[in-house]
């Protein structure tokens, strides 16, 4: 049901494991970067969509948000699979199990 609802939505979605490994991805986010959920399944998102000189940027911002649990925002340049640049205005959240993982 989860997944029938973000795919419906127009956003950009994606969850991450507390790693940063894509987990999934839904519809409009396939569209935009060009890759499916099983090309980006499992690798961490700064490997191939953020640029080399905004990845330890984008991981620290990462981390503080699984350090702290504080919802946040960001904005950087995405690089879709075909090479075309897309400016990502981004917030982040974290949902934790009742394990508090």
């Amino acid at each position: 049901m989860l997944s029938l609802l973000l795919d419906a939505l127009g956003a950009l979605v994606i969850i991450f494991d507390s790693e940063g490994r894509v987990i999934h991805l839904n519809n409009a986010c396939q569209e935009v970067t060009g890759y499916s959920v099983k090309e980006l399944e499992g690798k961490p998102i700064w490997d191939l969509l953020i640029f080399p000189e905004e990845r330890e940027n984008v991981k620290r911002v990462f981390d503080e948000l699984v350090r702290t649990a504080a919802p946040n925002r960001y904005e950087n340049y995405w690089r879709s699979k075909d090479g075309s640049l897309h400016l990502i205005s981004w917030s982040s959240t974290v949902y934790r199990d009742l394990r508090g993982g």
